[in-house]
């Protein structure tokens, strides 16, 4: 009977939550008109994902949320820079014109805060790709994110923020798409802010240390990307900023070659060169990392061949040996049967 009553339980708690869910849902398509059936996609510190379609044209689309309206009175300064962040993520996207970054249809303010509309990829991020992905398309799906980075830079706009979380998969495309702009910036800003942004695990040390950046900062995290997708795991481990200002910085890359055994030598050596700690020492622009990849890339059926060689020369003697037998065995018996 215990077991009937929790059982019970459990399926009248699940019915409650539906009914949250479903009302939250009904509440959100009336708080932005011209979206309906909105699924929630992924939550974030800066907002809420759904999918939804747009009632216009009937397409759907990725339907961005910040439920400012929520927050109490207290979290002034809070909602003020949630906005700046948004209207920032807002403008920038709308100003890059790149395959691989995510397009924006739509903005505006709702009953519930702020949202965004913009082009829907199905299938994840790069960090929810469960089947493994060989270092070649590592490469390629690298190579497409710094011509997307470098695109951003020449417009003067810093992402400053980029993960695999927030590198967005098509799988049926197989194409990859930078998204998230809310922590970007323009490159030469003299505007000092006091906040520490990004992804601790992703973030280049400049980045903590001295609250500088520039178009390096992010070649760091494309690195810390690139290593990530031949290790299966974050290039830090700690967990807060004190942790990581407290540890040296030469303990973060001494292991790196150790760590990236398993990788391309020549993937290895771009992805750690990426994660120099002085920013004099990594890539210079993502255009010269994106040309890096595209000669890797060029160049790795002929790596197949060499590595075919090598393994060719080790049983090459064993092949040689076997020849000579044969080759006596059948010289001896032509002269014995000439005898």
């Amino acid at each position: 009977l215990r077991e009937q009553d929790l059982a019970l339980s459990e399926e009248v708690l699940a019915m409650l939550h539906h009914d949250r869910e479903a009302d939250q849902m009904n509440f959100l398509e009336e708080c932005v008109p011209g979206y309906s059936k909105l699924t929630p996609i992924s939550r974030g510190g800066q907002g809420t994902v759904y999918r939804a379609i747009q009632n216009s044209t009937k397409q759907y689309v990725a339907l961005k949320i910040v439920e400012t309206k929520k927050w109490e009175s207290s979290d002034e300064s809070r909602v003020r820079q949630a906005v700046d962040d948004f209207a920032r993520e807002i403008k920038t996207i709308s100003t890059l014109r790149h395959r691989n970054i995510v397009r924006i249809f739509d903005a505006g303010e709702c009953s519930s805060g702020l949202f965004f509309a913009m082009e829907l990829i199905e299938g994840g991020t790069l960090a929810d790709v469960k089947h493994p992905i060989s270092q070649y398309e590592i490469a390629r799906i690298m190579q497409l994110m710094a011509e997307a980075v470098d695109e951003a830079h020449a417009t003067g706009i810093l992402h400053l923020d980029i993960k695999p979380q927030n590198i967005l998969f098509d799988k049926q495309l197989e194409q990859p798409y930078l998204t998230d702009f809310g922590l970007a910036r323009l490159a030469h800003s003299e505007a000092v802010s006091d906040r520490i942004v990004g992804t601790l695990a992703y973030m280049a040390p400049e980045q903590f240390h001295s609250g500088q950046s520039d178009e390096r900062t992010d070649i760091y995290s494309l690195g810390a990307t690139l290593f990530f997708l031949l290790t299966g795991r974050p290039v830090r481990q700690s967990s807060t900023i004190a942790e990581v200002r407290e540890q040296s910085l030469s303990l973060e890359t001494k292991n790196l070659k150790e760590k990236l055994s398993c990788a391309n030598r020549t993937l290895a050596r771009i992805c750690q060169r990426c994660l120099e700690i002085e920013p004099d020492q990594r890539y210079q622009s993502a255009g010269e990392l994106a040309r890096e990849f595209e000669r890797f890339r060029a160049t790795e059926p002929i790596q197949d061949i060499i590595r075919g060689g090598t393994m060719t020369l080790k049983w090459s003697w064993v092949v040689f040996v076997i020849n000579a037998m044969v080759y006596f065995m059948v010289a001896r018996g032509f002269t014995d049967r000439s005898v």
